[in-house]
């Protein structure tokens, strides 16, 4: 008998690779959220279809079900309610409300960068009153933003005054909080670092380079892929590595998955947007390859037991991949609906590839207001090599032979990583 089997896990929003690593481990899912007919319903034991922001609901759910842990996916907004639904219950939670004020509002996180010396994005005021009366004052290019999104929503490049406006509009109007940044536009390399904490104890477990599309205007720079490991590696280390783990302690976090991004500009890192949860670009499959230890086993283990387990973590963990080449390539759609797919399935036996993640099917649409995040994002492969030809020859491979095509026949692959 599987260890959990017997043991419910009510997991809030969207992330089906996390039910299907409960599912694996004999644990009884329930699926709380808003959609129907996601692949996170679709594979989980039960599903409910309730606003996995009202904590009420939740309780109410849980009750029924006789719930022994919960656990939060890939969406940064419902971190809150999860903390609030655990206190509730009196189950284990990797966040406390202290972490989760910092991790959660962008302009509070720059602070708490400030308090151990590490530089932040200039930024240009974040105020109604401020916005309305002062926008020639403002040195262009900036990205509007609110400071309490993930995965692009809300956030728009401005080059031009007559943009402005409507940026700080389309900001405000994604902030639940009615809070937004106005900042410098950064130009140099987006590193990506992921950390670990398990009982207080910092670890840095992968530090990657994130290339963007630059195809889509000023709309939110999308992914195309994560190099590993990064070339600013030894950099990150050097400057800010401690500075972060100080940063952790100070706001209290315990236990947990943590992406910290950041830019590097004439050999200083400039940190914005935490992500306090497992990712949607999913290190944990290539950590889980070459390290050995998988971030969804152990959050759920931690849901339902208030441990993240793996008393080897230190000796496993190793931020420079062991000296392998690895990527995740990311390929993008444009707007439309996806009439067919074409060599897609023998990605699968390219040389190199652990894992394939489809994110859309024939007959997904993609429409306006998707364009710019992350949901126009088809698939994510993950390529692991000892040399970094072979990874180079499998991304060229796919970019080769996979078609997408719309309902109208026309080419709907808008990019994919290059290497």
């Amino acid at each position: 008998m599987l260890k959990y089997s017997g043991k419910k896990l009510m997991i809030m929003g969207g992330c089906s690779p996390l039910v299907q690593t409960a599912n694996e481990m004999g644990v009884y899912t329930v699926a709380a959220g808003y959609y129907e007919g996601t692949n996170t319903k679709k594979i989980a034991s039960k599903k409910y279809d309730i606003n996995p922001l009202v904590v009420d609901e939740l309780v109410e759910v849980a009750n029924i079900e006789n719930i022994d842990g919960i656990m939060v996916g890939i969406e940064e907004r419902l971190i809150n309610p999860y903390c609030n639904v655990c206190e509730h219950l009196g189950l284990p939670s990797y966040a406390n409300k202290t972490s989760v004020k910092y991790l959660t509002d962008k302009s509070l996180f720059k602070e708490q960068l400030q308090k151990v010396g590490l530089p932040v994005i200039p930024e240009y005021q974040d105020s109604d009153e401020f916005i309305s009366g002062y926008l020639e004052q403002i040195p262009l290019p900036v990205v509007t933003k609110p400071v309490d999104s993930a995965g692009g929503a809300g956030i728009t490049i401005i080059d031009s005054l007559s943009e402005l406006q409507k940026g700080i509009d389309k900001a405000f109007a994604r902030s639940k909080i009615k809070k937004i940044q106005i900042e410098k536009y950064m130009q140099g390399d987006i590193i990506a670092c992921y950390y670990t904490i398990i009982d207080g104890q910092v670890y840095i477990s992968s530090v990657e380079d994130n290339l963007f599309t630059k195809l889509q205007g000023n709309l939110c720079p999308v992914t195309t892929g994560h190099i590993y490991v990064s070339k600013h590696i030894d950099l990150y280390m050097e400057k800010a590595h401690e500075k972060i783990c100080e940063l952790l302690n100070n706001i209290g976090v315990i236990n947990g998955v943590l992406q910290i991004n950041a830019f590097v500009e004439n050999g200083e890192l400039y940190f914005y947007d935490p992500g306090f949860r497992l990712q949607g670009e999913a290190q944990h499959y290539i950590l889980d390859a070459v390290n050995g230890f998988d971030h969804k086993r152990m959050m759920v283990e931690f849901a339902l037991t208030g441990s993240m387990g793996s008393p080897d973590f230190a000796t496993l963990n190793d931020p420079y991949l062991r000296g392998k080449y690895a990527v995740s390539m990311w390929v993008l759609l444009k707007q439309g609906t996806v009439g067919k797919i074409e060599g897609f399935e023998p990605i699968k036996e390219y040389n190199g590839v652990i894992k394939v993640v489809q994110n859309l099917y024939e007959g997904s649409v993609i429409n306006e207001s998707r364009i710019g995040t992350e949901w126009q994002v088809l698939s994510r492969i993950y390529i692991v090599s000892d040399e970094k030809k072979n990874v180079a020859d499998t991304v060229r491979k796919i970019r080769e032979n996979l078609i997408v095509t719309d309902i109208e026949g026309n080419d709907m692959i808008l990019d994919a990583l290059s290497l």
